[in-house]
Formats: structure tokens, sequence, C-alpha cells
């Protein structure tokens, strides 16, 4: 069963924390950047269709726009050479397993879609339709839509930007991507490294939508936001036992919800509320998400803190 491993390191939550300023400076400044690159109506149509998770329709649908004609899976092994073909690079997964895990996939998007960063979410669907390779041509045409999808509708007009960045960074792309699907497939691949990676690409890309969104209006006052802090203090925080259970949960699974604190705890709703605005004031988490959607992230101070405070 395809199931994505990977961790949240100190690095891959700073780079999420930059994403999350630009958003949020561009949400604030009411407007999108304009993209460099228009793709076909038909494309942009499915991709920001609505915001909803993608589903394996969705999938289908991107893959039959590159064809033009009805996608099937691909029935033969799909090897990947290098560029002159001396040399095998990857092994996918054999035919009869491209269903299942396709399937596999869209199960675990669809788990995660409310709690996972969206970086996160796109980067890892992109890397694992790499992995699978699920159809015979356009699998990494497929794969970078898969991910502009993500960013869409979750609400990051980043893609256009972040074509542009990887266009002119395809050698490293090239080397963070194949550093995951290389050799033979493996349902238990570490997309550590990838993530950090193409969460950075995502940082870079947000800073190329604010500067082109202030260039765009250089007379309009941008709202002031703060951006997340370059240094961690290394005073020490006083915490209630599950409240550091609930920063290393944050750390491992990238969000809590209240009633997973609640469960995780043993606590009602009144007394998480109250942890949960310490945490806040305290700059270890931050609220994403509104009324049933409401979940928590940590901040770098956050991070360090589950780190120094390991519990089993």
């Amino acid at each position: 069963m395809l199931r994505p491993q990977f961790r949240y390191s100190h690095s891959l939550v700073a780079k999420l924390l930059r994403i999350e300023a630009a958003r949020a400076w561009l949400e604030a400044f009411g407007t999108h950047p304009a993209g460099a690159e228009e793709r076909s109506s038909k494309v942009d149509r499915i991709v920001r269709e609505s915001s909803e998770c993608p589903t394996e329709e969705t999938l289908l649908q991107l893959q039959a726009a590159l064809e033009g004609k009805p996608p099937e899976f691909r029935q033969d092994g799909g090897l990947i050479y290098n560029a002159m073909r001396s040399d095998l690079i990857y092994i996918p997964p054999e035919p009869q397993d491209v269903p299942d895990l396709v399937a596999d996939l869209v199960d675990w998007l669809t788990a995660s879609w409310e709690q996972a960063p969206a970086a996160v979410l796109a980067g890892v669907l992109e890397e694992c339709l790499l992995l699978v390779q699920p159809f015979r041509k356009h699998n990494a045409e497929l794969a970078r839509l898969a991910g502009d999808t993500v960013l869409e509708r979750r609400g990051y007009p980043f893609a256009a930007c972040l074509r542009e960045w990887l266009g002119s960074h395809a050698a490293e792309y090239a080397e963070a991507s194949n550093s995951v699907h290389s050799g033979v497939f493996s349902e238990q691949a570490d997309l550590s490294h990838w993530l950090e990676y193409y969460a950075g690409a995502i940082a870079e890309a947000s800073e190329m939508a604010r500067a082109t969104v202030a260039g765009q209006a250089p007379a309009a006052p941008a709202p002031s936001l703060p951006e997340p802090p370059s240094t961690v203090s290394s005073q020490p925080v006083i915490l209630r036992d599950r409240q550091i259970r609930a920063l290393k949960h944050i750390q491992e699974n990238g969000a809590i919800r209240s009633g997973e604190y609640q469960k995780l705890a043993g606590i009602v709703p009144d007394t998480a509320r109250r942890d949960f605005d310490d945490l806040m004031a305290k700059g270890l988490i931050e609220v994403r998400g509104v009324g049933r959607g409401t979940y928590y992230v940590l901040t770098t101070s956050g991070f360090e803190q589950a780190e120094r405070r390991r519990v089993s």
C-alpha cells in the first residue's frame, strides 16, 4: 500500500512559514499575480474548477487534456533511462499495480486535505505520480499539473511563478526529484529531501508573486505583515506535558485539530481551547482555517520546542 513517508524537518517548516507569509500578504493585498505563462483554457478549467480535493477523475481529466484522448493506465514496464539512453535510471511498479497505487495516493490526499500544508500535499502528489508512472506518456507534465491543482485549489496562487522558477532551475529540480525516483520503486520511499526542495521552490515562487503584485501597483500601500522570524529564541518555555504532546503531534503529522488534541490529552473542549490560546500567545503555534475546518500548525519557535521536548 502506497503511503508517503516524510518528516517535518526544521528546514521544511521554515520554508512553509515563508510561503504562508507571502500568501497572507497577497491575500491582504486583495489581488493575484499575473502569470507569465498561460495554459490551455481546458487545463486551467480543470485546475481551478473548484476548491475540492483532486480525485482520481481529476487526474484522468488532466491526462486526457495532455493526450487529447481518453487516457488508459500503462500496460508495459515504463522503464526510465537517462537522456543518452545508456543507463537505466528507474524501474517503476508493475503495470498491474498501477490502478491500486493511484487509488492509494488519492486516498492519502483526501485524508490529508484539510490537515497538511498545501506545499506538502502538492509535493507528495507530484513526486508520487513520478514514482508510479501511471501512463505511457506525459507523466512529468501530469505530475506538475497535479501539483499546480493542489496549490490553486488550496488558495495559493503561485503556480505560474512556480513553473517559471522551476523552468530556470531545471537541473536542480531533476536532481531533487531523481533522489526519490531512482533505482527500483518502493512504496516506502522517503520524500523528506524532495519536500524540502519543493517547498523552497514554492517559497521562491511565492516571493516572486509578491514582488510581481507590488510592481503592478507601486503607488498602492502594501499591507504590513510580520515575516517569519529568522532566529529562534533559546529561552525556555514553560509548558504542560499535554501541550508538549500536542507540539510533538504537529511536528510528526503537520497539524492538529481540537478534537484530535482532546482525545490525545483526555481533556474537554474548553481546556483544549485554553491550551491552544496559551500556545499561540507563546508564539509556538498558529491557527489555520475557520469553523469546523480549523487546525493548528507549528511556528519556527514551536518546531524548536518540539525538538527540545521529545516525548514518547
